[in-house]
C-alpha cells in the first residue's frame, strides 16, 4: 500500500478555532494538524464542501502565541467519533499568518 503524498508537510497542532461562515453562525472547534496549505480540525456541525469560510487559531511560534487568520475553502468533512473532521484549504493568508504557520511546521 503507498503512503499518502501531500504537497505540504504537515504538523500536529491541537488549538481551538474558530469558523465563520456565510450562511450560519460562527463554529468552535479544534484543530488536529497545520501546514502551510491548509488547516484540519474538529467541529461539531459539517460544513458544505465547497463553502468559503474564514478561520482563525492561535499558533505558537518560538516562546509566544500568534493568532493566524485566512480566509478558506472547506474540502472535506467526514463524521468521526468526535464531531466532524474537516479539511481547510488555505485560499488567501496574510504573509505574517503564513510565516508562523511555516515557522511551526519545520520546527524553527
Amino acid at each position: 500500500m503507498a503512503e499518502e503524498q501531500r504537497k505540504f508537510p504537515r504538523r500536529p497542532l491541537k488549538r481551538a478555532a474558530r469558523v465563520v461562515t456565510r450562511d450560519a453562525p460562527p463554529v468552535e472547534g479544534t484543530t488536529i494538524d497545520v501546514s502551510a496549505g491548509g488547516l484540519c480540525l474538529v467541529l461539531p456541525r459539517q460544513l458544505s464542501v465547497g463553502a468559503p469560510c474564514a478561520v482563525s487559531f492561535d499558533i505558537p511560534v518560538n516562546a509566544f502565541k500568534q493568532t493566524v487568520s485566512a480566509v478558506s475553502r472547506v474540502t472535506w468533512a467526514i463524521c468521526s467519533t468526535d464531531g466532524f473532521k474537516t479539511g481547510l484549504q488555505f485560499v488567501e493568508i496574510d504573509p505574517a499568518s503564513a510565516t508562523a504557520i511555516a515557522r511551526y511546521v519545520s520546527g524553527t
